[in-house]
């Protein structure tokens, strides 16, 4: 694969929404949604529908008109995770998600996530350091040194899940 090939596919296909995120002045929350599209060169009118469309997909509808700095914690997640959606990825890698929130902004971020990936058909990989982000997820797997591991056979001790009826390569397919 070139490397235009795989800047074409991370920009396409992958999106990331990251745990804790400075917020950036001086954009609009619209604005700051429609920068992956613009950078794609889409029409803006299009990108405009788009844009709002994942903010209200994601109940972030209400900050279109704020600026960036002017969120709460959660709704800068949400904003975020907008932001991913907008491309209409295969993959949204989310780093941490829910790390820096209060527990009911953690659990509604965790509940959007997991709905987005059955009602979008978005594979959603996400990290965490503590188990109670886990408890929506389908399939958990471990990885250890960059090697994907049964957790029986380690010192974390746990479960690997699948997903029922499907290969490991259909699973990442989804």
């Amino acid at each position: 694969m070139s490397a235009a090939e795989r800047m074409r596919l991370r920009r396409r296909e992958i999106a990331c929404v990251w745990g804790a995120q400075p917020p950036q002045r001086g954009l609009s929350v619209l604005d700051h949604v429609l920068v992956p599209l613009l950078i794609d060169r889409r029409d803006r009118r299009g990108a405009l529908r788009l844009a709002r469309e994942a903010l209200l997909a994601c109940e972030a509808e209400h900050c279109a008109s704020m600026e960036l700095d002017e969120l709460s914690d959660g709704e800068r997640q949400r904003v975020a995770i907008a932001r991913a959606l907008t491309i209409e990825p295969r993959l949204l890698l989310a780093d941490g998600p829910a790390s820096s929130l209060s527990l009911v902004e953690r659990e509604a971020i965790m509940v959007l996530l997991s709905s987005l990936a059955r009602e979008a058909r978005v594979a959603v990989l996400i990290t965490a350091g503590d188990s109670e982000a886990l408890i929506r997820a389908d399939p958990i797997l471990y990885l250890c040194d960059g090697r994907l591991v049964n957790p029986q056979d380690s010192e974390q001790g746990g479960r690997v899940y699948r997903f029922p009826g499907r290969s490991r390569r259909a699973a990442a397919d989804a």
